[in-house]
């Protein structure tokens, strides 16, 4: 009970601060014009890509910016489909195609920059397409020159399942939760759709983790580690292919949880756990936040799951519709008022209210898209029960590693 009561109040607290701060830095919300134009490399790892590949480069070879200037490289991870004859005819475009054995996103990327020329290097996922002006909204926040990597505003490209559909909503409240975090100097995660890179950052940091399932979140705890700073454009549009049904999904967000759980606590080695500490400012003190908060809530759901089972055990769902049929089930039964005055459901009603004011006053405007309001009920309603299956699937695959020395590799999507 404690605990809930913590991280509710942590949770009120956050979306509180997160109001006042965008309130208070409002203007920042806009990206600085680019005074130059820098050279830019941008590195397209494809594995098994014949379906969006082309869609893909061709976003990137019509984007609004000078071509003598721009270099793209597409880095075929040894794909078993048509991926790399895709990308050869792509050649007398001047695009630059490597081909290797397969091995991962991460050397994929590595192959790349080994191979690239710009000032700038950007990570282009073959499954994402770049809106004409993303990339010269984005390169006129290196002209400060402590910032190491930009990424974009991420949205699902053309969501037609109800399962694309609650990406998209939380997308664009994931995003826009990112833009004003960085006003704290808090941001932990570069992700793939054309984040952008100083090319000094790969030859002082090293390039991308081979081994790790989250690479880009990676890249970013380390460059925060260096004391450089990252930055989100929101208004430079990329659109991702989102997974379409459970399955996919699941599979996913568990690499992604486990990806998380690698880099701040399973690591051998530099365990970002580490970051957590004053000489990091801010940033510290949200990751701090985030990681306890994360750890709390997964003691939660453990012991809300082992309680639902023994309830259902010992009065399995039957019992309550035999009791009702039979004439035992009282109105009083259900206990509507006590349970709506209890504190722990007003303050979860406190959060979802907070939430609500957060998604509707911030989200929609930064966003620009007002039909947010539409589906953000349904949002609440399906987003977060399937998170807390998926931690529970992450964390069964965990134990299981565990007790048979298994690991987890991420050799494609």
């Amino acid at each position: 009970m404690i605990l809930e009561y913590f991280i509710q109040f942590m949770a009120i607290y956050l979306l509180i601060l997160f109001l006042l701060k965008y309130t208070e830095d409002r203007e920042k919300i806009i990206d600085p014009e680019p005074t130059r134009f820098p050279d830019v490399s941008i590195i397209v790892p494809a594995y098994n890509e014949e379906k969006t590949l082309a869609k893909t480069v061709d976003s990137l070879l019509d984007l609004d910016y000078p071509k003598d200037k721009l270099e793209i490289i597409i880095v075929n991870d040894g794909s078993t489909d048509r991926t790399l004859e895709i990308a050869g005819q792509y050649k007398e475009k001047g695009v630059i195609v490597l081909d290797k054995e397969n091995g991962g996103k991460g050397s994929a990327m590595n192959l790349g920059i080994e191979n690239a020329s710009g000032e700038l290097i950007a990570s282009m996922d073959a499954d994402s397409f770049a809106t004409p002006e993303s990339l010269k909204r984005m390169v006129g926040h290196f002209d400060d020159p402590g910032i190491a990597a930009v990424s974009p505003m991420m949205k699902v490209y053309k969501p037609k399942t109800i399962v694309q559909k609650i990406q998209r909503i939380e997308y664009m409240i994931m995003i826009t939760t990112r833009k004003v975090i960085s006003f704290f100097e808090g941001i932990p995660v570069t992700p793939g759709p054309l984040s952008i890179y100083r090319a000094s950052v790969f030859k002082e940091l090293g390039g991308f983790e081979e081994d790790n399932l989250t690479e880009d979140q990676e890249m970013a705890l380390r460059i925060q580690r260096a004391h450089y700073r990252l930055r989100c454009a929101v208004s430079a549009v990329v659109y991702t292919t989102a997974p379409s049904g459970i399955r996919s999904l699941l599979q996913q967000r568990v690499r992604w949880n486990r990806g998380w759980l690698y880099n701040v606590l399973l690591r051998k080695e530099g365990k970002y756990v580490n970051l957590m500490k004053p000489e990091y400012g801010d940033f510290g003190i949200l990751f701090a936040l985030s990681c306890i908060g994360m750890f709390l809530g997964l003691i939660i759901l453990f012991y809300s799951f082992a309680n639902t089972l023994i309830n259902w055990i010992q009065h399995p769902p039957i019992y309550y519709y035999l009791s009702f049929i039979g004439g035992e089930f009282k109105l009083s039964n259900f206990a509507l008022i006590y349970m709506f005055l209890k504190p722990l459901h007003l303050l979860l009603l406190a959060i979802l209210l907070f939430t609500t004011i957060w998604v509707f006053f911030v989200v929609r405007v930064v966003n620009k898209e007002s039909d947010i309001i539409k589906h953000y009920f349904g949002y609440l309603l399906i987003y977060w029960p399937l998170m807390s299956v998926f931690w529970m699937v992450t964390l069964l695959y965990e134990v299981r590693d565990l007790i048979f020395g298994k690991s987890y590799r991420w050799y494609g999507k």
